[in-house]
């Protein structure tokens, strides 16, 4: 769950995943559709960019990843050989109480930005903070605003042997 869009070989990850699942068994994972399907991700991300140039390469890396793809799940799973492949999307909402329950895990949580955020000349992180909160109330007083989030999900049989 979540993990095939990190690994540095996703192939070889679900080769494995057959190969220990006995036959007849099932393999599935999900990924997050983070271009597509996070608008809590692209708040962030987008507004960062448009305040600093030196971020959009960063932007696409944490957007676009591998598997996150419409159909490359699915076709991972055919070409490790896997039957009776079915994929889906599934919709969640994403909670937040406030700004800071926003926030705080973006620039301190895993894939940490503040490292990032550091390197951006004087006043660059406070003017991105400022934006993507103005972004994130949408004129709205703050308060517990909920992101739908999209991730893709694919199963497949292990075929007999």
């Amino acid at each position: 769950m979540l993990v095939l869009h990190f690994v540095p070989t996703p192939q070889r990850a679900v080769a494995e995943m057959l190969r220990v699942v006995r036959p007849g068994g099932t393999v599935a994972a999900t990924v997050w559709d983070a271009f597509g399907g996070m608008p809590s991700q692209r708040i962030f991300w987008d507004t960062l960019a448009a305040i600093e140039p030196s971020a959009k390469s960063r932007r696409g890396l944490a957007l676009v990843r591998p598997m996150t793809l419409p159909g490359e799940l699915s076709r991972t799973f055919l070409a490790a050989g896997l039957e009776n492949i079915v994929e889906k999307i599934l919709t969640i909402r994403m909670d937040f109480s406030n700004f800071d329950d926003y926030w705080l895990p973006l620039i301190n949580g895993q894939g940490t930005l503040a490292a990032f955020l550091s390197t951006l000349p004087q006043g660059v992180p406070e003017r991105v903070m400022a934006a993507v909160y103005q972004a994130y109330l949408s004129d709205q007083p703050d308060g517990p605003p909920s992101f739908a989030s999209v991730a893709w999900a694919v199963k497949g049989t292990v075929p007999s042997r």
